[in-house]
């Protein structure tokens, strides 16, 4: 066979095939699948039970419906398995009630849904309301008779909670409605800890006001005192001893707010802890806060505690 004869029949294949298929074709591109919600407010039930059937949470559909006033979708979601003492039912139940919606508040009321559902950390209505609505959303929320002490798995209540996304006007409308200060998490750590471990002032001064407790220790030896020492908030470290925080709270794992405010190199907290009769001689680790600050080299400390008295 000659030696060009292969290369005429592939080229004649290339033409062959080109002539078969084609230019591509565009393909059209697929129409959008309508979210849940959209679902919900065709009120297309079936596509609906289908959407369920295919992996949706009909715990998340239940706001939609909510929203929309549809009962009959759910009654329906509720039969697909959404939690009536879930944290999406509570919300529910709150749209229907604001929507007027008497028939889908009814429908929920019988499936025994309240507004102290939470979800399976334990985060409630009144915790969502406050990670994302505003301050006046949270006022009705707690006049429509939501506890406001109410805890997470981990012990955070709506109040730290609050206090952690430094939102003081959703903190002062808490404590108005008789959130507990005093409250503690996991690690003992209560809303004043919380404030003055962020450096929240504004926080810090609502709490105290309504009684705050700032001699609370937390489980490793902390108290709020210690924590603004530590940190070298002396604005807050005023607030705490002008409320009553002991100046000379001791414990074995971090020692005194003095010996605290010594490590951190904090002169204006030292001095001011002084001036509230903090006791320099209370030793930790085998030394006293002169000790400390003169191991560390802290020049401006030691001068202000070489000027106390030797009684202190």
């Amino acid at each position: 066979m000659p030696s060009f004869l292969p290369t005429i029949i592939f080229a004649g294949l290339i033409g062959l095939a080109s002539v078969t298929t084609g230019e591509p074709q565009e393909s059209e591109a697929p129409k959008p699948r309508a979210s849940l919600g959209d679902v919900v407010a065709s009120g297309n039930l079936e596509e609906l039970e289908r959407r369920i059937g295919d992996g949706a949470s009909p715990d998340a559909a239940l706001v939609a419906a909510a929203r929309n006033g549809s009962p009959l979708a759910v009654e329906l979601l509720f039969e697909l398995g959404a939690d009536p003492g879930g944290l999406q039912a509570s919300r529910a139940l709150l749209l229907a009630r604001k929507s007027g919606s008497a028939e889908t508040v009814r429908v929920l009321d019988e499936a025994g849904v309240s507004l102290e559902g939470a979800d399976a950390t334990g985060r409630t209505l009144l915790i969502f309301t406050v990670e994302n609505e505003r301050a006046e959303s949270l006022k009705a929320v707690l006049e429509a008779g939501v506890a406001p002490d109410r805890a997470t798995h981990t012990g955070m209540t709506a109040l730290m909670t609050a206090v952690a996304m430094r939102q003081p006007k959703k903190v002062r409308v808490l404590l108005q409605h008789g959130a507990d200060a005093d409250a503690r998490d996991r690690d003992g750590w209560t809303a004043l800890s919380w404030a003055v471990r962020l450096g929240e002032l504004e926080s810090v001064r609502l709490l105290l006001s309504r009684g705050a407790d700032p001699n609370l220790f937390d489980r490793l030896g902390w108290t709020p005192l210690h924590l603004a020492s530590a940190q070298g908030e002396a604005d807050i470290a005023y607030e705490l001893l002008a409320a009553g925080a002991h100046p000379n709270a001791e414990s074995a794992a971090v020692g005194t707010p003095l010996i605290r405010a010594v490590i951190g190199g904090h002169a204006e907290v030292v001095r001011l802890l002084l001036a509230f009769g903090a006791r320099r001689w209370t030793t930790f680790a085998t030394r006293n806060a002169l000790g400390w600050a003169q191991g560390l080299d802290r020049a401006e400390i030691v001068e202000a505690l070489q000027r106390v008295g030797d009684g202190s």
